[in-house]
């Protein structure tokens, strides 16, 4: 509705208008009172009015003119009103469900009493909220989220008068971040109905399972299984561990029935490579709440044997001590020592006595005059196990560093062996690592540093090092001396590079052993010397290379009803962070290959170190796989893939009973109030549905508006054609 005009000269006064136009006035009467030649009256009078409304436009103008209009309307109020349609809402409470009690108080009571107090916007919600038309609901939600709940309706309608939100829900907030924390900024009240008992009643359900996420095939892997019943004291009830179908364990426990957790341990021993779905499960009973928390299924990657890794050092040192111990602590890993005596002698072990037994390891580490002390024949023995069977081949320099010219091993070093050594070089010394090393998996001592740099430079210093040549075709330089040059270029001292089918790493600063020595010395610990050399072996004995794009889920198995969270870490071909790069992931179920396929984006930290999130919406139980495409400016840079797990599983039956402190909770900090369900008739009345007057406002700069350029040009026109067609001077 059009409710006025206004016009604002700026602050000048009115009295300057009036003056401005009697002097125009004034001005344009002395022009015309006589022409050359004489004019009729009413041309005069004619000129005289275009004269005088040119001046009053110019005069207008200069005091700079605004005139705003004005128009109003009111808005009337708005009540969100929030549906939780999650599995929980299908608990049986006497005759009907949960769901099936909120409908019935939106349908019969909210509705009706609302009626033209304000006007009514429903949604629905479990782990998201969307806006529902109240037609048919299902709960069948995997989880719920109050929060993002209670985000999105007040993102939607920000541009609405919107005056109290309204929750009809258990209360069984299991996702996300605390919604009490929400409702202190939320900045309306939240009106919350309690539906369903908050009284314990007769159930039994797995409470938790705990087992290991990776374990190895064929061992015995135990599975501690906990268990929580009401009202089903002294019941023998067996407990059930499957896969695929075929019961691996079963065992028997008798329920307390008092509410107390009880743990049972089951036991399997995995045959095969790869992702193992589990399930537990326990027999439905008669009178129970419900018979979805009486299964649990957790899943498992299983890797093959463990990592066996030959390790040979060409004599009895400390750093072959401090690493033997480090590997054999490592439960993934099965390190074989031997320690030359001499030729074809040794203090411990003894080497493998054909080519078919080496062929039994994963990794190859030498180290101090190991390579010297091998025979020809056995050196060609592990360079063509490396090579052509994809092993690993770790060479550790020392005070004897034994790689010769020539040699068969010496041809897979990612560095050149320079034809004369010259022998070790005692310095003392912090390595800088390379763009390169900064994210290779070997060189990341810890996950959450911004700077790998600098959780080397926390390391006491090496003591020497091996000089090197230049890397060969297709390595990579991962950490080089602060100050030594080798050929005009930084001295490498770490380096990794392929190795025929295999790879190989060689570390010609040393010793390391001091980490965990000095670090315990002063009351930390050898987590650091643990984590390198354990980096080391993995990349060793895994095909897949570094790449410069890495984008992988935060975890291999997603429960039902979890976001999908990825991370990402984004470089360019020179090891350089990229922060513009646009990067899309999309996932597909692999059992559904010309299915929905969803996507979604990831986003740079802001820290400009090349690390990425984002995540995609909870997704159906099952086996997906995932693309992550990575581009800049529009042009193709890169690409990574792989697979994750979403469970079955869903955090809906953990807790059943209504959670009324949190509902009463959301609504005290928030303003709001809490109805039991029986009570929430009176909820209607204590709404605060309030209209709102909204006024538009729109201003015009008359001074500078085209309009009055035109008018003066058409004025002036006129008057110089009434001028020119009457011939004046």
């Amino acid at each position: 509705m059009f409710d006025g005009i206004g016009l604002d000269i700026g602050g000048h006064h009115w009295t300057a208008v009036l003056a401005a136009l009697i002097l125009g006035l004034g001005l344009a009467w002395w022009a015309y009172r006589r022409t050359n030649p004489p004019l009729p009256g009413r041309l005069r009078i004619l000129l005289f009015i275009l004269r005088t409304v040119v001046i009053a436009l110019l005069c207008l103008a200069l005091v700079e003119p605004i005139l705003s209009l004005v128009w109003r309307r009111t808005d009337q109020p708005v009540l969100a009103v929030l549906v939780d349609r999650s599995a929980s809402m299908s608990i049986p409470e006497g005759q009907t469900d949960r769901l099936a009690l909120a409908r019935s108080l939106l349908e019969d009571d909210l509705a009706a009493a609302i009626g033209s107090r304000g006007r009514l916007i429903l949604y629905q919600f479990a782990a998201m909220a969307q806006r529902w038309p109240g037609d048919s609901l299902a709960a069948d939600g995997p989880a719920t989220d109050l929060t993002a709940a209670l985000e999105t309706v007040k993102r939607e309608l920000a541009d609405e008068n919107l005056r109290a939100v309204v929750l009809l829900t258990d209360g069984l907030d299991n996702l996300g971040r605390n919604p009490a924390h929400l409702a202190r900024t939320y900045g309306l009240p939240i009106f919350t109905v309690g539906i369903g008992s908050a009284e314990p009643r007769r159930d039994i359900g797995i409470a938790d399972v705990l087992t290991s996420q990776a374990v190895y095939r064929d061992d015995r892997v135990p599975v501690e299984v906990t268990i929580q019943s009401r009202g089903m004291d002294g019941l023998d009830i067996p407990v059930t561990l499957s896969a695929a179908g075929q019961v691996l364990d079963r065992r028997t426990m008798i329920l307390s029935g008092d509410g107390l957790e009880q743990t049972i341990r089951l036991e399997y021993t995995p045959r095969d490579e790869g992702l193992l779905q589990l399930q537990i499960s326990l027999p439905p009973q008669e009178g129970e709440l419900t018979a979805e928390n009486n299964r649990r299924e957790v899943s498992v990657r299983v890797l093959k044997s463990k990592l066996k890794v030959l390790l040979l050092w060409g004599h009895p040192a400390w750093d072959f001590s401090f690493l033997r111990r480090s590997l054999e602590q490592d439960p993934s890993v099965e390190p074989v020592p031997l320690v030359f005596k001499g030729r074809n002698e040794y203090f411990l072990g003894d080497f493998p006595a054909s080519r078919e037994q080496l062929r039994e390891f994963d990794a190859f580490i030498l180290g101090g005059s190991a390579a010297r002390q091998l025979t020809t024949e056995r050196q060609e023995w592990i360079a063509r196990t490396v090579t052509e069977e994809g092993k690993g081949l770790l060479l550790v320099g020392g005070t004897d560093f034994g790689l010769t010219t020539g040699s068969p091993l010496a041809g897979l070093s990612p560095l050149g062996v320079p034809a004369s050594r010259s022998g070790p070089v005692e310095d003392r010394f912090s390595v800088r690592l390379t763009p390169a090393g900064r994210v290779h998996p070997v060189m990341v001592l810890e996950e959450e540093a911004l700077d790998p740099q600098q959780s080397w430079e926390g390391l006491p210093p090496f003591l020497g090092l091996n000089p090197m040549g230049p890397p060969t075709a297709g390595a990579s330089v991962l950490a080089v001396h602060p100050q030594r040059e080798s050929g005009g270029e930084a001295m490498p001292l770490v380096a990794a590079g392929p190795a025929g089918a295999g790879k190989c790493l060689v570390v010609a600063a040393y010793p390391s052993w001091r980490w965990t020595f000095m670090m315990s010395g002063l009351g930390r610990t050898g987590r650091t010397y643990d984590r390198f050399w354990s980096n080391a072996v993995r990349w060793l004995a895994t095909r897949e290379e570094g790449r410069p794009i890495r984008v992988r889920p935060a975890q291999n198995v997603f429960h039902s009803g979890q976001r999908i969270i990825f991370q990402g870490r984004i470089f360019d071909q020179s090891y350089r962070p990229m922060d513009r790069a646009q990067v899309k992931v999309s996932a597909r179920r692999k059992d559904a290959p010309g299915g929905t396929e969803v996507t979604g984006d990831l986003f740079a930290s802001g820290r400009r170190d090349g690390n990425y999130r984002g995540e995609l919406p909870a997704l159906p139980a099952g086996e997906y796989d995932y693309r992550a495409e990575v581009s800049l400016g529009g042009q193709p840079v890169g690409e990574d893939q792989g697979r994750f797990l979403v469970e079955e599983y869903t955090l809906e039956f953990e807790r059943v009973e209504l959670d009324e402190p949190l509902l009463r909770e959301i609504a005290r900090i928030s303003g709001g109030r809490y109805f039991p369900l029986a009570e929430a008739g009176a909820l209607p009345a204590g709404l605060p549905l309030i209209s709102r007057e909204v006024s538009r406002r729109r201003e015009l700069e008359l001074w500078n508006h085209p309009i009055v350029l035109a008018a003066l040009i058409v004025l002036l026109a006129a008057e110089w054609t009434v001028r020119k067609k009457n011939r004046l001077l």
